[in-house]
């Protein structure tokens, strides 16, 4: 098993949601778990202008409930704070009920980082700030030798395994990071709770949806992660998570109208049994329909040459990877484990994305070799 893999398994209470830059062998992440609360609150204010269907008590009343489940999630956290006059103090963060502003007067001050700004996106040096000011008080890795900001995206140094293991498990559990992603131009969309089903979080870039179902906002499970410049993928992906997923239908149809490229990372997936057998699995949705749904993807006739999958079919499952050593008995336990206790295997562009159960914790796992300019590296 590789270091990457090593290190996820390791890591208990977190969600975690990597990619690779094409330039660097460099992980690519963004705290979401202090952005999450901010957008929850600046959304809500910015879409009160627009939404006609609400008035200003029935949005105060959605707001409130909203605070008390905010609340409660960080009631046991020591990052957590009631004040008097209904704030609510979550680590330097000030929310206010009555306008829904937020204040950090040291950061927000020394940063210039006005409230309106996060509407373009919060910037990787912001975010670094962000960072340094919890990282520095509960680890003894210094930041810089942690950290590292090119081009305006925040990105993780190549440590060695004890290393990472020490950082991110202390970076996971005191700044209450639970999922990472990439965001391209610095930009984020939308994240919001959902409406008809307020255990739901919807991640909306430029370039994909991600919709998660959680008990908490600190405990979240990605349930789906959808690419806006392939209409395939997305029904594939509808089509998966129909049961499960409240307003997708509708979410994919505002997609439609504001198509990006999306230029991801190419990545050759190989066959970790291991990992397999150290995670439990949940099915969504009908078991037969999926890998009928995944059969039919992997038979059909695609540009995703640099994706080496198995392609299950009556003869069995053949590796399109000729590389790849599996034996017979390989071959047996992955057609048993696909067939008969199904993963949930997420498609972004031409990223195959395992999400397993790990430790009570939804862990996506990228498994294989990142393949970039031709030239195929070990993925960390």
């Amino acid at each position: 098993m590789n270091t990457f893999n090593n290190m996820m398994l390791d890591i208990s209470n977190t969600m975690f949601y990597g990619l690779l830059q094409e330039s660097e062998n460099t992980l690519v992440f963004s705290p979401l778990s202090v952005i999450n609360l901010l957008w929850l609150y600046y959304n809500g204010s910015e879409n009160l202008k627009d939404r006609n269907e609400y008035d200003l008590k029935s949005y105060n009343r959605e707001f409130k409930d909203l605070n008390e489940k905010i609340c409660n999630i960080f009631e046991s956290t020591h990052w957590y704070k009631k004040q008097s006059k209904g704030f609510v103090y979550i680590n330097n963060f000030v929310f206010y009920n009555k306008d829904l502003k937020l204040i950090d007067k040291e950061i927000f001050t020394s940063t210039n980082v006005k409230l309106q700004e996060f509407k373009q996106g919060i910037k990787a040096k912001t975010l670094s700030k962000l960072i340094k000011r919890t990282v520095n008080k509960t680890t003894k890795w210094k930041i810089n030798e942690i950290l590292n900001i090119k081009n305006n995206v925040l990105t993780a140094k190549n440590l060695n395994t004890a290393q990472y293991k020490s950082v991110w498990k202390t970076f996971f559990s005191n700044v209450l990071v639970h999922e990472n992603f990439y965001i391209r131009e610095n930009k984020i969309i939308k994240i919001q709770m959902m409406q008809k089903k307020d255990k739901m979080l919807v991640l909306d870039t430029n370039d994909f949806i991600a919709v998660g179902v959680s008990l908490n906002i600190a405990n979240l499970k990605f349930v789906a992660v959808l690419p806006k410049n392939n209409k395939k993928l997305q029904d594939i992906h509808y089509e998966i998570n129909k049961d499960n997923i409240y307003g997708l239908h509708d979410m994919m149809a505002k997609a439609e109208r504001n198509i990006v490229n999306l230029k991801m990372p190419k990545f050759t997936v190989e066959s970790k049994f291991d990992i397999f057998k150290e995670m439990k699995t949940e099915a969504i949705g009908n078991k037969a329909e999926f890998t009928d749904l995944l059969e039919s993807f992997l038979k059909s006739e695609n540009d995703y040459e640099h994706v080496a999958m198995v392609d299950i079919n009556e003869q069995g499952v053949k590796e399109k990877d000729s590389s790849s050593d599996m034996s017979d008995d390989d071959e047996e336990e992955l057609k048993e484990i696909i067939l008969n206790r199904p993963f949930l295997f997420y498609i972004v562009d031409s990223v195959f994305v395992n999400l397993g159960l790990s430790r009570s914790v939804y862990t996506p796992i990228f498994m294989g070799k990142y393949s970039g300019n031709n030239n195929e590296k070990n993925l960390l």
